[in-house]
C-alpha cells in the first residue's frame, strides 16, 4: 500500500474546525478507495487572503521533499495552493521527486498529460477566484469607511468608540468618540504647538508635569509628531492614509470626510499648528539638505561623498570615513555648490541659436531611431517565434500527445521567455528617441534659467534635472558633467583651487 499524508484547511474565521475534520474525512475516504494510507494529517488556520504563514504546510513539504511519501490528499485543489505561479513551481518541484499531490473532489489525476492540463487550467481561476475576492472586501470596507464608521486598530490618544446600530447592514457597527480624560492633554499638546514650541519641549513638559501616554509611558517626540499631524483631531475621518514606513504619504485611494468625527480641536489651531509645522520643516530641508546631495563623487576611489561637519558643512569620501583605506578627500560643501552653479549659470546665459541646437538634437535623435526600429524587429520577431511555440504545444497537448509533460514543462520555459521580451519590448519604447523643435527647447532653457535664479529648492530641482555627477579630487580638483556624459565622452568644467 502506497502511503500518503492529508492536508486540511481553514481560510475564514466562518469556517471552524468542524470544516477542517469534514476536509480530513474526505480525504481519508479518498485515500481508502484508492489503496493509500495515510500515515500522517497536517491542518492550518489562515486568512482568507491566503497571505499567513502555514505551519502545518510548510512541514508536510519539507518532510514530503524527503520522501517520506508518494502522495499528498487534499478535498480540493483551492485548499493546496492558490497562488497559481507559486502552485506550478512547487507541484513540478514535487512530481520531479515522486511526489503527488491528489485531489478528493475534483477528478483530477495528475499523474496524466489530461489532469495536469486540468489540475494548470483551475489553479488560473482559483487565482481570479482569490483576487475577486480581495477586490469584493476591499469595495465593502471602503463603503463602509465613507459612512465613517471605525474599522479596527487602537483609537487615536484623545478618542475612544461606541457601539451602535447600523441600520442598513442591521448589524453593530463603532464610532468615533471623544474621551474626556485624555482630550485635555491633546487640546494642552496643539497649543503648545501652535505657540511654536518644539516636540522636545513639549514632551518634557508633558513629562515633567505627570502625563502620560495612554499605556503609561513617556511621551516622545515621535508620538507628538504623529499626533499633530493626525486630522481626525480636527473632526476629519481618514481612512487608507499613508504607508507602511510614512503613515503621512499621500495615497489615490484615500478617503478624507471633514466633519464626520467630533473633534477635539478647534480649526484655528489646527491651521497655526500646521503652519508651525510646515515652516520648521522647510528650515530642517534648507539647513540640512546639501544643494548637490547624491551628486558629488570621490576622484580618487569613486565612491560617493557625503557631507559632514556642524557648523562649517564639507563633502568627505564615503569609503574614508568607513574604512580609513584610502586617501582622505574632502571639499568645503559652499566651495562645491558655488562652482556648478556658476557653471550652470555660464552655460545657460549669452546667446543661444535654438535652431542650430534642435537641428544637433534631432540628427542625433534621428541615428538613435535607426537602431531603435532594427532592435524593435528583432524584438518582434522572437515574440511571435515565442507565441507560435506555446500555441503549438498547447494544441499537441490538447490533441493528447504522448510529450504533454514535457510540452507542458517547455511551455513554462517559454512563457519566461515571452515574458522578457515583452519587458524589453516595454523598455525600449520608453527609451526611442523623440524630436523636438527649436520653439520647444528655447522653453526649456528658459526654464532651466527660471530654476538656477529661483531659491535652493529650485536650483535643486535644476541639478536633478540635468547634472550628471561632480567628482572631486585630490589638491580641490572638481570636475562637473552633465547628465548623458562621462570621463570619456568629454573634457569637463574644472575648478582648480
Amino acid at each position: 500500500m502506497k502511503l500518503a499524508a492529508a492536508y486540511a484547511r481553514v481560510s475564514t474565521k466562518k469556517q471552524s474546525e468542524t470544516s477542517i475534520e469534514t476536509q480530513l474525512e474526505d480525504c481519508r475516504r479518498f485515500a481508502s478507495e484508492n489503496g493509500l494510507r495515510i500515515t500522517a494529517e497536517f491542518t492550518d488556520k489562515i486568512t482568507a487572503s491566503g497571505s499567513a504563514r502555514r505551519p502545518g504546510f510548510s512541514e508536510m513539504i519539507d518532510r514530503a521533499l524527503n520522501h517520506e511519501w508518494s502522495y499528498i490528499v487534499v478535498q480540493k485543489q483551492d485548499r493546496f495552493e492558490r497562488n497559481n505561479i507559486e502552485e506550478q513551481v512547487l507541484l513540478r518541484k514535487l512530481e520531479e521527486i515522486g511526489v503527488y499531490v491528489l485531489y478528493a473532489k475534483g477528478n483530477i489525476d495528475p499523474t496524466t498529460p489530461t489532469g495536469q492540463l486540468h489540475r494548470w487550467i483551475m489553479s488560473g481561476i482559483n487565482q481570479f477566484y482569490i483576487r475577486n475576492l480581495q477586490d469584493e472586501i476591499n469595495s465593502k470596507t471602503t463603503k463602509v469607511a465613507q459612512r465613517a464608521y471605525f474599522l479596527g486598530g487602537i483609537p487615536p490618544f484623545g478618542f475612544m468608540t461606541k457601539n451602535i446600530r447600523d441600520p442598513e447592514a442591521s448589524r453593530t457597527r463603532r464610532i468615533y468618540e471623544i474621551d474626556e480624560n485624555e482630550a485635555p492633554v491633546v487640546r494642552e499638546i496643539f497649543r503648545l504647538a501652535a505657540e511654536g514650541i518644539g516636540y522636545g519641549e513639549i514632551a518634557e513638559r508633558l513629562n515633567r508635569d505627570g502625563f502620560r501616554t495612554r499605556n503609561g509611558g513617556a511621551w516622545s517626540k515621535i508620538t507628538l509628531k504623529d499626533m499633530l499631524r493626525n486630522e481626525k483631531y480636527v473632526g476629519t475621518y481618514t481612512f487608507r492614509k499613508g504607508k507602511k514606513h510614512n503613515y503621512h504619504a499621500q495615497r489615490d485611494d484615500s478617503i478624507r470626510i471633514p466633519g464626520a468625527i467630533p473633534a477635539i480641536v478647534d480649526i484655528d489651531t489646527w491651521e497655526k499648528v500646521q503652519s508651525k509645522l510646515t515652516s520648521m520643516t522647510r528650515l530642517k530641508v534648507s539647513t540640512h539638505t546639501p544643494l548637490l546631495k547624491g551628486f558629488v563623487y570621490c576622484g580618487d576611489c569613486g565612491e560617493r561623498m557625503y557631507t559632514c561637519g556642524a557648523k562649517y558643512q564639507r563633502y568627505q569620501c564615503g569609503r574614508w570615513f568607513r574604512k580609513r583605506d584610502v586617501k582622505c578627500i574632502s571639499i568645503g560643501e559652499k566651495k562645491v555648490d558655488s562652482f556648478v552653479v556658476s557653471y550652470l549659470r555660464k552655460l545657460l546665459s549669452g546667446s543661444i541659436d535654438y535652431e542650430e541646437l534642435a537641428r544637433g538634437y534631432n540628427e542625433q535623435a534621428a541615428m538613435n531611431n535607426m537602431d531603435f526600429r532594427e532592435r524593435m524587429e528583432e524584438l518582434e520577431r522572437q515574440e511571435a517565434e515565442f507565441r507560435g511555440m506555446i500555441a503549438r504545444a498547447t494544441r499537441a497537448i490538447l490533441e493528447g500527445s504522448p510529450l504533454a509533460s514535457e510540452l507542458e514543462r517547455q511551455s513554462v520555459v517559454v512563457s519566461a521567455q515571452l515574458e522578457e521580451v515583452l519587458k524589453k519590448k516595454e523598455r525600449l519604447k520608453n527609451n526611442a528617441a523623440v524630436y523636438i523643435s527649436a520653439d520647444t527647447l528655447e522653453k526649456k532653457i528658459n526654464d532651466y534659467r527660471e530654476l538656477l535664479n529661483g531659491d535652493h529648492f529650485a536650483q535643486r530641482r535644476l541639478v536633478e534635472e540635468v547634472l550628471g555627477k561632480v567628482v572631486v579630487s585630490e589638491g580641490g580638483l572638481i570636475e562637473v558633467f552633465l547628465k548623458g556624459e562621462d570621463e570619456a565622452s568629454r573634457t569637463p568644467e574644472i575648478y582648480l583651487r
